[in-house]
């Protein structure tokens, strides 16, 4: 999640760079991206997910 989170920052940069502020498609989807990620390490842990994970792996 860090890589991806170093991802969105550059992408922030950029828009503020270029365009003096954020794209509101930054602003959206870098937002959501941001609130689900401590939704997905909640998610990872649940045994439903664990089921699922192990059949694909398997």
């Amino acid at each position: 999640m860090i890589l991806s989170d170093v991802l969105l920052l550059a992408l922030i940069v950029f828009d503020l760079r270029q365009r003096g502020r954020l794209h509101p498609v930054t602003l959206w989807v870098g937002g959501a991206f941001l609130v689900s990620q401590p939704l997905r390490v909640a998610f990872s842990r649940t045994e439903a997910w664990q089921s699922i994970a192990h059949a694909v792996l398997a």
